[in-house]
């Protein structure tokens, strides 16, 4: 126990010895260090010398101070610069102040601060090794700073560093500043941790909070990184971007961010972010734009590093937009960044505080850029960089002559030199701001846009432009070129446009405002169907007054109303090219209506220089019809002028119009010119009512000045010159036109009433004036004419008839205004005619005509007529009474209807052959016809004229009619003279002449129009022809004349006729059949005077078909055929001679009588007796046959064959006379009464006359003409009698008393004796 005592003690003696030596050598030890720290700074090159020599790093030591401090020593180092390899300060310390461990030191055998402080710390490190992107670059001091190391994460339990700055320097962009205001590290083994404050340099104004806690060796630690910030103001980063103004009034960030730190090198940052904004006031109104609600993650790589986030939401005052993600990666080459769901409008307020200065930023701000970025990406690799990305919503504001657009979705895709923008878009406008007056809205929107650097300049290209809606199309490609002088070249073309909306098409900045403000009302309808754009030139150059570039803009306009001036009709139905080139615009019509006038490519609107233009010019050069122009002047300005003018001339037929109005652009001014160049048009005057035609001429204008010379009209193929002058008065507008000339009167009349050609002869001087005053909707007027006559024959019927030489003047005036006018016209003392023209009615209202005395009894209703004359011609005037008879009621005329005519004449002539004397006759109508009250010496009776003329026709009722006065000796001694003279030719002369007489008949086309005619005349006396009682009805059917009846009666003679006339190509055909009973053929004979040789007798005449060539009254031989069948009762031939005597003279019967010598006595008058005589004739083309005519006789039958030519009146007959046996004895008698001395012989021959031979049979042959037949006996058969002598006495005394009989009547005058020759003849 003791041993273990005494060890004990021993050892603690010892041990107490070796204290006592070890507190000595500190005590000493201390002592020196205490002793010997102040001379430390002596050592300050030692110490460089010692690092180089060491580590063989450059230090630099500004200075050295150490002493004692507490229980260690302290040493306290400034301006400590650590160099690399360019002696550049890799590492410098404004201040270190280090207080060492004295213990501990001693314990661990090495230095072992208490407190080590570092102040202004500046250490510049690579940020790819610290951040562990890509391959660190060696440092030059690599041993330093791995003793550095050591003695920060080993040796120093604790130390802080104070105000210091920590710089990551990148080769590849600015360097990193990191501002640490404190950092407290503590070390606890493997463990080390450290916190503190730090801010980024130039970005923000305070600090934001950290913590690093990291396990294990620097190099190979583990751990964590920490940030916070709470308001970090980022203000001072802001404002370096906005030096000039700041107008940023915060901007605050708020995160957490948490580092993983593996083998010493920092693996990823998560970053979460809180409410962060910028704000600032503007105008009183505080705006802020924030970003908050996402992550962000950072990773370092093999070769750079990546950021991504999660979706962030991006707001600002009033809104937000979530779904904001960023996508940044580096590398070697480059950077990748990507963007999704940006929201443009909420940068474009933070770009404004960056605007300031920048005019690039402005005018980009300018266009108020908005929409939502879908993803965009970019690449940068060195000096390149390539950026694409899509859109949609994009929108964005007009500025200048560039669309806003709204709605828009797109990619994009650029570069340093190159890009492309495709734009789409649905339902949205192009917003043009001032540059068009109205947006263009659209169904449907694609655009294809790049830019590309050429030449060190800029080009823009648009390939391919599209705009749609509905009908509306819009298609364009352009190319503009941003070089010192911009120019462009654009192609585009448009379809579907409203004329209506051509307005918003109108570019403001280069079309005049003057000119806008006139387009816009005068377009009024209708479609663009096409248009198109070409421009070419530089923009400074516009509108190319050199010619150095070219604007064009064609529009084909369809269904349009253009109207060019307020106060002028406007175009309708246009179509029209509207051609804009450089300043100049010109529409053409091509098609179209002014009112109803069709204009064609007869208008024209133009100006000359857009920028310099006052005016607008309008031609208007169309050939049109009169009544359009005038339709189109009275709808214009110059409706109480021109246009009431024209409507006043009444002009008609096509005329060309020459019309220019020059319209004021800046004031409201129009000037009118032009000239309308009649062309053979019609005239017809309002009043005077004046009919022309072909007028000629040239009428000018200008405003309300209408002049016209040399004007040639034709009224009724007159020539008529004249000229007049038109101009506004105080009141109206005056009128005045004037006309003279010299006419042959006969050629006037020829025009104004062929049937009144031939009343007048020679030349006739006339003057007219007209002076017209339009007032308004209304006019007044003053015409005047005057014909002078002096050298004019009038053939007129008396007592108006005139010869050349005798003064005679026509004096013609007309008044009055649009409603009314009164009517004038005299001529000597003779014609008077007033009437009042009702211009509404278009006719005559009531008018009045005086021939010889004037009545005064005023105006009648209608058109009346009075005549007083002694003695005038009828048909002169019957035209015109024939037209007002005529006249449908409902018709309208010049003249009225005629309601009466009184008439008294002496003498009426109405041809040469008719005429009537002490004549009055009363015209008046009645409910449906006309009545006129005829009464003269030669007819009196009542017509009935209806007025529906053609329906129900003409009916005359008469009590009687005598025409042709007949003087019987007058009638034979012309057909004597007339035999006497056709005896002097020969036959062939006689045929020669009678065909040369027949004349080829008139075509008479209107019976087949006639009205259907009845009459009904009680006493019908034509020349000798007594027709008594006579009825006749016609009807016309446009083909035919039908006379449907026509029956006579005379006594007890009856003749009917019926038949037709049948409308041809030339004088047509007229197809009679007719009947004729008579009981005393020879009185009806003797009453007609046409022959006394028959007596008593009856007859019946048959007639089928017999036709002729011409009109009923047109009775012609030449083309006569049909059949005629005839029979005659018991009678007597008592006369020799047949002259007149139509049927006997066909057959010569007179003349075969005096070649028998018989005289045809019976019991009852003187004469061949004959029972009955008959026949048939056929008739073709005048020539008349028979093959059985037969007279049976008491004396004998004479039977008759051949023809008779009734155009040349020539005869071939073949004729036997047979004696009856029984009856021999009267014919021997009768030679002896006819012939005295053959009687004598007869009776001295008592022997051969009681034994004679008598006649049985005698032929004959008849030929020669009408008026001198030639009888030739050609045979004779004889057969022997015995006649008793006391017969032969009877017939001696009966020739006794004959000759006492015929010597009584030779105190009555002789009659014209025969021709010799004819007698000769017809006894041989």
């Amino acid at each position: 126990m003791r041993t273990v005592k005494q060890a004990w003690l021993y050892c603690l003696h010892k041990l107490w010895i070796f204290f006592a030596i070890f507190v000595v050598l500190m005590a000493t030890l201390v002592s020196a260090l205490r002793f010997g720290l102040p001379y430390a700074p002596g050592y300050k090159t030692d110490i460089e010398q010692w690092i180089k020599a060491e580590y063989g790093t450059e230090v630099r030591i500004g200075a050295l101070s150490a002493g004692w401090q507490g229980t260690g020593p302290a040493l306290v180092l400034q301006q400590l610069e650590v160099l690399d390899s360019s002696y550049q300060p890799q590492l410098t310390v404004r201040e270190t102040g280090i207080r060492l461990d004295f213990w501990r030191s001693l314990r661990t055998m090495k230095l072992s601060a208490a407190h080590f402080e570092l102040t202004g710390l500046t250490y510049r490190v690579d940020a790819q090794r610290w951040l562990g992107t890509g391959v660190a670059t060696p440092t030059d001091n690599q041993q330093l700073f791995d003793a550095l190391q050591d003695l920060f994460f080993k040796q120093l339990q604790h130390f802080s560093v104070l105000d210091s700055q920590l710089v990551f320097h990148n080769t590849q962009d600015e360097d990193i500043r990191l501002d640490i205001k404190a950092l407290n590290w503590q070390n606890e083994g493997d463990r080390h941790q450290g916190w503190g404050e730090l801010s980024v340099a130039d970005v923000t104004a305070n600090t934001l909070s950290f913590i690093i806690d990291l396990t294990g060796e620097p190099s190979k630690a583990q751990g964590q990184l920490y940030l916070a910030s709470q308001q970090l103001d980022l203000l001072p980063w802001f404002q370096q971007l906005l030096p000039q103004t700041r107008k940023l009034n915060s901007a605050k960030l708020n995160f957490a961010a948490w580092g993983d730190i593996k083998a010493g090198k920092l693996q990823q940052i998560d970053v979460a972010l809180s409410d962060n904004n910028v704000g600032w006031l503007k105008d009183g109104v505080w705006n802020k734009v924030a970003l908050s609600d996402g992550y962000l993650r950072w990773v370092p790589m093999a070769k750079g590093w990546n950021l991504s986030s999660s979706p962030m939401t991006l707001s600002n005052s009033s809104q937000s937009w979530p779904g904001l993600q960023l996508q940044l990666s580096q590398n070697e080459l480059g950077y990748q960044a990507s963007l999704q769901h940006l929201q443009l409008g909420v940068a474009r307020p933070l770009l404004e505080l960056f605007s300031d200065g920048s005019e690039q930023l402005q005018s980009l701000l300018a266009y108020q850029l908005d929409g939502k970025v879908d993803r965009v990406d970019l690449v940068t690799e060195r000096d390149q960089w390539y950026l694409s990305g899509q859109f949609n919503e994009f929108s964005s504001a007009p500025v200048a002559d560039v669309p806003g657009v709204k709605g828009f979705n797109g990619r994009f895709v650029a570069s340093p030199h190159f890009g492309w923008l495709g734009l789409k878009a649905q339902d949205g406008a192009l917003q043009w701001g001032e540059a068009f007056s109205k947006d263009w809205t659209y169904k449907g929107a694609e655009l294809e846009l790049a830019w590309r650097k050429r030449a060190g300049n800029w080009q823009i290209l648009v390939p391919y432009l599209s705009l749609w809606q509905d009908a509306f199309s819009l298609e364009a490609e352009l190319v503009v070129n941003l070089d010192d002088k911009p120019d462009m070249d654009l192609v585009a073309e448009l379809h579907g446009v409203p004329v209506q909306n051509a307005e918003q098409f109108f570019p403001k900045f280069y079309m005049p405002e003057s000119v806008i403000n006139y387009l816009k009302p005068a377009l009024v309808s209708g479609d663009v169907s096409s248009g198109k754009v070409l421009w070419s030139g530089d923009f400074s150059a516009y509108p190319y007054a050199e010619k150095d570039g070219v604007f064009q803009a064609v529009a084909e306009v369809t269904n349009a109303e253009f109207l060019f001036d307020e106060n002028w009709p406007s175009l309708t139905d246009l179509s029209a090219e509207l051609f804009f080139e450089n300043a100049a615009m010109l529409i053409s019509s091509k098609s179209g209506y002014l009112v109803d006038a069709p204009v064609e490519q007869g208008v024209q609107v133009g100006i000359a220089d857009l920028y310099n233009a006052d005016k607008l010019i309008i031609d208007i050069k169309q050939q049109l019809l009169a009544e359009q122009v005038t339709t189109l002047m009275q709808a214009s300005p110059l409706h109480d002028s021109v246009g009431e003018t024209l409507a006043y001339l009444g002009v008609t037929g096509p005329v060309k119009g020459d019309v220019r109005l020059s319209i004021g652009l800046n004031e409201p001014t129009v000037d009118i010119k032009g000239a309308i160049d009649f062309e053979r048009n019609g005239v017809a005057l309002s009043a005077p009512a004046l009919v022309g035609e072909n007028l000629t001429g040239r009428l000018s204008f200008h405003n309300d000045i209408l002049t016209a010379d040399d004007l040639q009209l034709f009224i009724s193929n007159i020539p008529v010159q004249f000229g007049f002058r038109g101009e506004q008065q105080q009141d109206n507008y005056k009128v005045s036109l004037l006309s003279q000339g010299l006419q042959n009167s006969q050629e006037l009349l020829l025009s104004l009433a062929p049937q009144l050609e031939h009343f007048a002869a020679g030349p006739l001087n006339w003057q007219f004036k007209l002076d017209l005053l339009l007032a308004g909707e209304g006019y007044t007027y003053q015409a005047d004419l005057a014909l002078d006559l002096t050298d004019t024959e009038l053939l007129l019927p008396a007592p108006l008839a005139k010869k050349s030489g005798q003064s005679g003047t026509v004096f013609w005036s007309s008044s009055g205004s649009q409603d009314n006018s009164v009517i004038a016209l005299t001529y000597q003392d003779l014609v008077f005619f007033d009437a009042s023209y009702v211009h509404e009615q278009g006719q005559i209202g009531r008018a009045h005509l005086s021939l010889g005395d004037k009545e005064n009894a005023g105006f009648a209703d209608g058109f009346t007529i009075s005549a007083n004359l002694d003695k005038t011609d009828f048909m002169p005037w019957f035209e015109l009474i024939r037209h007002q008879v005529s006249q449908q009621s409902d018709e309208t005329g010049l003249l009225p209807a005629l309601t009466s005519v009184k008439a008294k004449v002496n003498t009426l002539k109405v041809t040469d052959e008719i005429s009537f004397d002490q004549v009055q006759l009363q015209l008046k109508p009645e409910a449906n016809s006309w009545v006129v009250d005829i009464n003269s010496t030669q007819t009196k009776g009542q017509l009935t004229l209806a007025k529906d003329l053609m329906a129900q026709g003409i009916e005359a009722n008469l009590e009687f009619l005598k025409l042709f006065p007949y003087d019987p000796l007058k009638a034979e001694a012309e057909a004597l003279a007339a035999a006497e003279s056709l005896a002097k030719l020969t036959k062939e002369q006689q045929i020669a002449k009678a065909l040369a007489d027949v004349v080829k008949p008139e075509p008479m086309p209107w019976l087949a129009d006639l009205p259907p005619i009845k009459l009904d005349c009680k006493s019908c006396v034509f020349g000798p022809f007594d027709l008594g009682q006579l009825t006749m009805q016609t009807e016309s059917d446009g083909e035919r004349l039908t006379i449907q009846s026509f029956e006579s009666r005379y006594k007890k003679h009856q003749l009917s006729i019926k038949g037709q006339w049948q409308k041809d190509t030339e004088a047509g055909v007229t197809t009679l059949s007719a009947s004729l009973i008579s009981p005393d053929f020879g009185q009806l004979m003797k009453d007609y005077h046409l022959s006394s040789a028959v007596a008593g007798s009856s007859a019946e005449v048959r007639i089928d078909d017999l036709s002729w060539a011409g009109g009923p009254t047109q009775f012609n031989y030449a083309t006569l055929g049909g059949k005629l069948n005839w029979q005659l009762g018991e009678g007597s031939l008592s006369e020799v001679s047949d002259k007149g005597a139509r049927l006997l003279s066909i057959f010569s019967l007179g003349s075969l009588v005096r070649k028998l010598k018989l005289d045809f006595r019976d019991i009852f008058s003187k004469g061949f007796f004959y029972t009955e005589m008959k026949g048939d004739l056929q008739l073709d083309k005048g020539v008349a046959h028979t093959n059985n005519t037969m007279v049976d006789g008491a004396a004998g039958k004479i039977e008759i064959q051949g023809y008779a030519d009734l155009v040349t009146r020539q005869l071939d007959y073949q004729m036997a006379f047979l004696p009856k046996i029984t009856s021999s004895l009267p014919v021997l008698v009768a030679l002896l009464q006819f012939n005295p001395a053959t009687g004598l012989a007869a009776l001295a021959l008592d022997e051969i006359v009681e034994s004679a031979e008598v006649i049985s049979k005698v032929n004959f042959v008849v030929t020669g003409n009408f008026d001198q037949p030639e009888v030739v006996e050609v045979a004779r058969h004889t057969t022997e009698v015995e006649i008793p002598r006391s017969d032969l006495l009877k017939a001696e005394q009966e020739k006794r008393l004959r000759l006492q009989q015929e010597q009584e009547p030779q105190q009555q005058p002789a009659k014209p004796a025969a021709n010799s020759k004819t007698k000769d003849k017809a006894n041989g």
